[in-house]
């Protein structure tokens, strides 16, 4: 073994994000900076990490 990844990323499936993240987003604003996740647009190397602005 070469190298090993903590906590590597993992795309949500749909149903997580509509059950869970979006009802816990909508009760506190901090939740995904809080729990070190974050939404991108786009696939791969082209991904970038969408900022919410106020």
């Amino acid at each position: 073994m070469r190298y090993l990844v903590f906590r590597p990323y993992w795309n949500l499936p749909r149903s997580i994000v509509h059950n869970e993240v979006l009802p816990a987003l909508a009760r506190d604003p901090g939740y995904l900076q809080r729990n070190d996740m974050e939404i991108v647009r786009g696939v791969g190397d082209d991904a970038q990490a969408i900022v919410a602005s106020d």
